[in-house]
């Protein structure tokens, strides 16, 4: 447990800014992603293609999550600040490939830029992580995870502006190039803020020590077995929601980046306000219990619009989306009002659940497509968002 210290405004204001930039680095290809790899698989593929294109996400979280031992072990012997560098600079130069896409590579190189590209954006947000943890104290965790991750999803709301400004006629290297750009403000902010970082002592933990630690918390547990249920509806909703609009719905790139700028204004509105609540008056069961409820019902009605109705979507997402925020502010609250930053090995098993996430959903969702309609996949969504209640309820307030 951490205990209250004085405050290094400066130094999370400047974790809250990198999280903007880097998050912005990072979410542009997320949103054509699916439709990228579609394109280029449908080269040897054909039709199949889109059944096969949540195996990559998969494969790619996979990677990241064998490795991230490693990237523990260099952060513990060169520093979190040179450690979070280099995988900036490698998951930089994996986007090459991708804006030179087969013109310029084969096949098999830009599938594995695309995978290290994906592994390098999760071992980065542990890195950072571990910034904002060292400057954090309890008593006002709700307060800064709430900011960091308001300033982080700000990222997710212009994202979209810039996708529908930067895409022009399925010029998919246009929105990696823009990745490219970004990397220097975020390369120049870490060295000119986060160059005298201060590391902790590091506790060196074995995975079954580790686990083990889970295990016997079960507040920490449920918490976790929560936020796995989250990053499962991101990895399904971020592969296949803004290929179903395009593809099945008929909405044009320029349509779906406005509806998801709609749609991601709960991050920036609820997160912050919500984080301040769990500090002072409600705790965080009631308000993640809330959140998992509105995902469910507003997921699952997505399974009967079939029109191609701006409104309908553009609203019932927005909505699926409060429920979002809520239930990310508050597992990332709980679980840090829990740790402190030298406990990588539990911070490494939390931030996992989001590559395993991917792993899994991808996985469930393929063999699910290839007994129904892609429109059914949000009704599947939906009725698994209410097994969150049995994690929310489980947990102790921590007020």
């Amino acid at each position: 447990m951490k205990t209250p210290s004085s405050p290094k405004t400066g130094k999370r204001f400047a974790v809250y800014v990198l999280g903007f930039i880097l998050t912005l680095h990072t979410v542009l290809p997320a949103y054509i992603e699916s439709s990228y790899l579609n394109q280029i698989l449908q080269v040897d593929y054909g039709q199949s293609s889109e059944k096969i294109i949540g195996l990559l996400f998969a494969a790619a979280a996979l990677v990241g999550m064998v490795f991230l031992p490693l990237v523990t072990a260099a952060i513990r012997k060169a520093g979190n600040f040179l450690a979070s560098s280099a995988i900036l600079c490698l998951e930089t130069v994996s986007l090459i490939p991708l804006i030179g896409g087969l013109d310029s590579f084969p096949l098999a190189v830009i599938i594995g830029s695309f995978i290290l590209r994906f592994a390098g954006i999760f071992w980065l947000g542990f890195t950072i992580d571990i910034f904002l943890e060292n400057y954090s104290s309890d008593a006002n965790t709700g307060n800064i995870r709430g900011m960091f991750l308001t300033s982080a999803n700000a990222a997710w709301l212009v994202g979209p502006m810039l996708l529908s400004l930067a895409f022009l006629n399925s010029d998919y290297w246009r929105i990696y190039a823009v990745a490219v750009v970004l990397f220097i403000p975020t390369i120049l902010l870490m060295r000119g803020s986060l160059a005298d970082f201060k590391d902790p002592i590091y506790k060196k933990q074995s995975m079954r020590q580790t686990i083990a630690v889970i295990r016997s918390d079960s507040n920490i547990k449920n918490i976790v077995k929560a936020s796995f249920l989250l990053q499962f509806f991101y990895s399904v909703m971020v592969i296949y929601t803004p290929f179903y609009l395009l593809q099945h719905i008929g909405f044009s790139w320029s349509e779906i980046g406005l509806i998801f700028t709609i749609m991601l204004l709960p991050f920036v509105i609820f997160q912050l306000p919500a984080g301040l609540l769990a500090d002072k008056k409600f705790g965080e069961k009631e308000i993640l219990s809330l959140g998992f409820v509105i995902m469910a019902v507003s997921t699952g009605l997505l399974t009967f619009i079939e029109s191609q109705s701006f409104l309908a979507w553009a609203s019932i997402l927005f909505i699926s989306r409060i429920g979002a925020a809520l239930v990310e502010v508050m597992t990332e609250t709980y679980f840090f009002k829990k740790i402190n930053a030298s406990q990588t090995g539990l911070l490494g098993n939390f931030r996992s659940v989001r590559p395993l996430s991917t792993i899994v959903a991808p996985v469930i969702a393929t063999a699910f497509l290839f007994m129904f309609d892609i429109k059914y996949i949000f009704a599947l969504l939906g009725i698994l968002m209410f097994f969150g209640l049995r994690y929310s309820l489980a947990i102790k307030d921590s007020r």
